[in-house]
């Protein structure tokens, strides 16, 4: 996935909200998007008859001059020329309602900065016009690739000092170590970091080595040829292959055997590899990315990571914070999550209570990111329309980090509401000093191994599998 940077981590109030002008022969679609735009802070003016339009003489005045690509009066392609040959630099975003690939490619050789397929929905045009307006206040020594994804960085100190750092390294092919807690986004990060660099139109591959079975690592890393062993029905390339000319991201290279390390150390310092079952070596070229959650240098120590492996793919380090470190961006997370999961689950939850949002702030987020994303996703899925989130909509163990929340909210809350989400905290705080292990927990707590079965699906209590010792 790429990424859309630009109103993310720079922010929205920094950047220069320019003059624009609207050319399309369809009035409606021109009153919704001006009003669109100007509620977004741009100047806007519109122009339906595109012949007019490219006489004005303003026309040297707006920033960004956004334009169909198909109308009846004149042609788009003619349009962008016309606009062009009067102002050489002017920003050019042409609207293509046929879809194709064709006329965008047209328009982009003619001089049209950047395009967008009809339908337009408002929050990717937006997206578009401030990618235009980054480009345009920023240098392109400090500027960072941007496309029409919907993924958010954050904005605070700590991320804005990460995106630094991907600029920097994007430019350079050393070997690129990113280090932070699981759910903390290193996938992305190495996902920008290609998009960024002179790679960018190969391919990125990704592996997780912590996913693979040691029995499976070789063939999944460099392929097998057909007869190699017992289903290998024919000539298969390995990930180190299908990276050529772009970008090999190794997740949690941490975890992979010294054996593993030592093959992966050959291929990368040799630049060529050998098929399972293969005779030929084959060349490989590709930037390396890595990823752990673990303290190499300590592994090294131990001698459980190899020592020549780790300053080779350690040259450049980006230490990504946890998201308790950054709590300036839990709320921007949980817009974006929310904006995500109304279209998923096709849901509209308008309010979340101040003591919900209070909650989510205050907690610790040991899961980092990804553990919000699944919070988010869990009101969803059982909230209901149009009622206001509250404190018993969140997790047991949001709550029980911050035991003051359930009692601001106790004022509102129905006694029948208060002792259930009592019983529920305690009981899953039980089960998890027990380690899930029902027998255990229902003789300490003194309910029968069947009622404490009850009230853990009365209560939704699953946890991924527990041990119940006797069953």
């Amino acid at each position: 996935m790429a990424w859309i940077l630009s109103l993310n981590y720079r922010g929205r109030e920094k950047m220069k909200k320019g003059k624009i002008l609207l050319i399309d022969d369809d009035i409606a679609f021109l009153t919704i998007t001006e009003k669109i735009l100007g509620y977004a802070g741009y100047r806007v003016d519109t122009d339906s008859d595109p012949v007019a339009a490219i006489k004005r003489p303003d026309l040297g005045d707006f920033d960004l001059i956004i334009t169909d690509l198909v109308m009846p009066q004149i042609d788009g392609i003619e349009v962008i020329k016309s606009i062009l040959a009067r102002h050489p630099h002017k920003k050019i975003l042409v609207l293509t309602g046929n879809a194709t690939i064709e006329t965008a490619v047209e328009a982009m050789k003619q001089g049209a900065y950047t395009y967008i397929e009809k339908p337009v929905e408002s929050d990717r045009l937006l997206r578009k016009i401030e990618e235009v307006f980054y480009f345009e206040n920023h240098s392109d020594e400090e500027a960072l690739l941007i496309d029409d994804s919907e993924i958010y960085v954050g904005e605070s100190p700590e991320i804005a000092k990460v995106l630094k750092m991907v600029e920097k390294i994007a430019k350079v092919e050393s070997g690129t170590l990113i280090l932070g807690e699981s759910g903390t986004g290193k996938e992305v990060i190495a996902s920008l970091i290609h998009k960024n660099s002179n790679r960018r139109n190969g391919p990125f591959i990704k592996i997780n080595c912590a996913a693979i079975p040691e029995s499976l690592f070789e063939s999944e890393l460099f392929g097998f040829v057909k007869g190699a062993f017992t289903g290998a029905i024919k000539d298969t390339k390995g990930k180190m292959e299908l990276a050529r000319g772009g970008t090999l991201f190794l997740d949690e290279i941490g975890d992979l055997s010294l054996l593993a390390q030592t093959k992966i150390l050959r291929a990368i310092q040799e630049k060529e590899i050998y098929r399972i079952g293969g005779e030929a070596s084959v060349e490989i070229d590709f930037r390396l990315i890595c990823a752990t959650n673990k303290d190499l240098r300590k592994l090294v120590e131990e001698e459980k990571f190899r020592e020549d492996l780790y300053y080779r793919i350690n040259v450049a380090t980006i230490n990504l914070p946890p998201l308790r470190e950054r709590s300036e961006d839990i709320d921007g997370f949980i817009g974006y999550y929310r904006t995500e999961f109304e279209k998923k689950f096709e849901k509209q939850i308008p309010v979340f209570s101040k003591e919900v949002m209070a909650s989510l702030q205050n907690y610790c987020w040991p899961g980092n990111i990804r553990e919000l994303k699944n919070v988010i996703e869990r009101i969803y899925i059982f909230g209901e329309v149009n009622r206001e989130v509250t404190l018993l909509d969140l997790p047991a163990e949001i709550l029980n980090h911050d035991p003051g929340s359930l009692s601001r909210n106790e004022n509102n809350m129905q006694y029948k509401d208060a002792k259930y989400e009592f019983e529920k905290n305690y009981i899953e705080k039980m089960l998890v000093k027990n380690n899930w292990n029902v027998s255990k927990t229902a003789e300490e707590i003194g309910l029968s191994r069947r009622n404490l079965h009850e009230k853990i699906n009365q209560f939704q209590l699953n946890r991924g599998g527990f041990h119940d010792s006797g069953r």
